[in-house]
């Protein structure tokens, strides 16, 4: 068995405190997946690599020109690269919602907005009280 921790993420379908589908991110130890709910105080499963929900820092890697980008969607968008162009990439690596350094002048682009603005995905982490993280 792998030692070490790694960074997971948890849902509680029916918190009693909120009454809401509740979704955080905890580190744990590799051979012990879970975490308990800070609402309702039940101990809840990590949800599988690759089924990820809800909005996060998606790392993109493009299969053209092998740039990589992080845009900030959810685990099933696609992102067209900022350097080649080439459309429908789809995530390698995601990440907690965070604010995202940028390094380039390049704008915002993914399934939701195609670019256009507006995006539910940059609405969601600037309703976060401390900018998304946690």
């Amino acid at each position: 068995m792998a030692r070490g921790k790694r960074l997971r993420q948890f849902q509680c379908d029916s918190c009693k405190r909120c009454g809401k589908l509740r979704v955080w991110w905890a580190v744990v130890p590799n051979g012990h997946p879970w975490s308990q709910c800070w609402g309702c105080g039940n101990e809840f499963r990590a949800i599988p690599d690759g089924e990820w929900v809800g909005v996060g820092a998606c790392l993109f890697q493009c299969d053209e020109c092998d740039n990589e980008y992080t845009v900030l969607c959810e685990w099933t968008d696609t992102a067209d690269c900022y350097s080649c162009g080439k459309e429908h990439n789809s995530p390698v690596e995601f990440h907690p919602p965070r604010r995202i350094k940028k390094k380039t002048r390049n704008r915002h682009s993914c399934s939701k907005c195609n670019g256009r603005g507006n995006c539910p995905n940059l609405a969601f982490l600037r309703s976060r009280p401390n900018g998304g993280s946690g």
